[in-house]
């Protein structure tokens, strides 16, 4: 399972297209905040930052890019 996927099953989405206007609730911020930060690689969690519309701090870490996916993933209406 690659990132998106993952985030798509934690964000409790049917297509990863969804991804892009699902808004989250407290369960799905907790299942996201548990995604490994060993299994994905900061790149993978840079380009999951660009697809769902942020723009990724090029020396940020994962943890910094998971709470860029998370502010993301609360603004999409």
């Amino acid at each position: 399972m690659d990132l998106m996927d993952a985030l798509t099953e934690a964000a409790g989405c049917r297509y990863l297209s969804d991804l892009r206007y699902v808004v989250i609730g407290p369960g799905q911020e907790e299942r996201i905040r548990a995604l490994s930060e060993t299994e994905f690689t900061a790149s993978q969690y840079r380009e999951a930052v660009v697809y769902l519309g942020g723009t990724p701090d090029p020396g940020a870490d994962i943890a910094a890019l998971k709470e860029s996916i998370l502010r993301c993933m609360k603004r999409h209406t």
